[in-house]
């Protein structure tokens, strides 16, 4: 494989690098596979060589998964909902109305719905 292709692939991260311990280890076992006498010692660390290779692919998908999820939380929002939550809280003691603590929760909900989504 030129090296103009490799490099692009190594670029995507350790999904790349994955994809390319396990397309290396693709073309050891072919090449051993071809040869008359292929050496069962070659073949043996290949073939583990390739399970380490499905290993870290499924440590990527993880990642993506992980991220796909955790992703969406953005350190932004976390902060405005605490935020928010303190301001409920003082507003909770200084409430003169129902209606106050009713407007602070809403309020509060605005800030964090989409936090409380996410975790629920």
């Amino acid at each position: 494989m030129p090296w103009d292709k490799v490099v692009p692939i190594l670029q995507t991260g350790l999904a790349g690098l994955a994809f390319m311990l396990a397309f290396l280890s693709y073309r050891i076992i072919s090449t051993e596979q071809d040869k008359d006498e292929p050496r069962n010692q070659i073949l043996k660390s290949a073939r583990n060589y390739f399970i380490l290779c499905i290993l870290l692919a499924a440590v990527v998908g993880g990642f993506q998964v992980t991220k796909t999820i955790v992703g969406t939380i953005d350190a932004k929002q976390v902060s405005e909902c605490k935020d928010s939550f303190t301001l409920l809280r003082s507003r909770r003691e200084r409430a003169e109305t129902i209606e106050d603590l009713h407007n602070a929760i809403n309020l509060h909900l605005e800030k964090c719905g989409a936090l409380i989504e996410i975790i629920e």
